[in-house]
């Protein structure tokens, strides 16, 4: 029998988590923070059911052909193309003073942005910039334009471990709200922690990643690739198959998806948005997961992603987006919907 004292939760440095730059870079300096926040939830978490309200579909009006010299195909990583205006809720996190990009994040609110911790830990709030509606970013104009706004404050999740990156979530407040009458600019769903079912061999993640681990750039144009939900010991087993060793133990905080060599999330795609297909409403996506870390990229095994399904972490979200935020404000229509790569400094316009 295993002693617990035996046991490895942190993968002894083989995590290779999904940001971009990092502390220290070269390409993004970051002040060491002095005002994040690490606040718990109220003490009253005692929440309605959550109501699924023109979140998490698109506006039919931002779908629509863009005439750029791309075919719609799958990429070397496996990963296609999306098409614009299709994850209108995707924001991006820059850094304010160089341009570069950090990580993905999702909108879940009209002043909140989720992101993962490991991107923003120990980072001033005040030098980060969030930009929202952003599909091309070597592109200086788009169909419609983006919004960009600074950030008010970070809140990361009081259970947040960064040696083995447990509960790998944080959320942006944004110093203006979102313009969500814009239709490149959207609300993601967020999961009822009640229980419910997802097409869960449908499940997408979005993000401006690198193709392949170990690439010298991230992608310009918004990507998605879609990966099956991984039942957690399954996923266990797996990665300690592939370079964790039997004593390596999956947290309770995650939950994984993918395992086909080839398509997942990489570098770059950290904090984006894992989604499923709403069991009751197809067309409706909701956020499962945020982009967390995984073994290289691209390998035979699952990429792990922090869990909003666990009580934990959904009722730490709903808690802090109500205090964070305005009532959540819901304007989109809802419908029924039946590569290239840059330096991270191209970010900066």
């Amino acid at each position: 029998m295993l002693d617990l004292k035996d046991i490895i939760t942190d993968g002894s440095g083989t995590f290779n988590l999904r940001r971009y730059c990092t502390l220290g870079q070269v390409c993004c300096t970051y002040p060491q923070a002095t005002t994040v926040s690490t606040t718990a939830s109220p003490s009253s978490s005692t929440l309605p059911p959550y109501t699924y309200t023109d979140c998490g579909v698109p506006s039919p009006d931002a779908i629509k052909s863009v005439p750029i010299n791309i075919k719609i195909t799958a990429t070397a990583s496996g990963s296609q193309v999306t098409g614009y205006g299709e994850f209108p809720w995707m924001a991006a996190i820059i850094d304010k003073d160089t341009g570069g990009f950090i990580c993905g994040g999702s909108l879940v609110s009209v002043r909140v942005v989720l992101t993962a911790a490991h991107c923003v830990q120990g980072r001033n709030p005040g030098s980060l910039t969030v930009r929202l509606g952003e599909w091309d970013a070597s592109a200086t104009t788009e169909a419609l334009p983006t919004q960009e706004t600074g950030v008010s404050s970070v809140v990361i999740h009081p259970q947040y471990y960064p040696p083995g990156v447990f509960y790998d979530l944080a959320l942006l407040q944004l110093d203006a709200s979102a313009d969500i009458t814009k239709n490149n600019i959207g609300l993601e769903c967020l999961p009822d922690s009640r229980g419910e079912s997802y097409v869960v061999d449908q499940c997408v993640v979005t993000g401006w990643g690198k193709e392949t681990f170990g690439a010298s750039g991230i992608s310009a144009i918004l990507k998605k690739i879609q990966v099956p939900l991984v039942d957690h010991l399954v996923c266990q087993s797996q990665l300690q198959n592939q370079k964790l060793g039997s004593r390596f133990r999956l947290h309770e905080s995650f939950l994984c998806a993918g395992g086909q060599a080839g398509k997942d999330a990489c570098t770059g795609d950290g904090g984006g948005p894992l989604m499923c297909p709403l069991g009751s409403d197809p067309n409706r996506m909701v956020q499962v997961g945020v982009v967390s870390w995984g073994l290289e990229c691209g390998l035979a095994v699952p990429g792990v992603y922090a869990d909003l399904t666990r009580p934990e972490a959904n009722t730490w979200i709903r808690d802090n987006v109500n205090s964070l935020s305005p009532a959540r404000s819901f304007n989109l229509p809802r419908v029924n919907n039946n590569a290239k790569t840059v330096s991270a400094s191209a970010w900066g316009r």
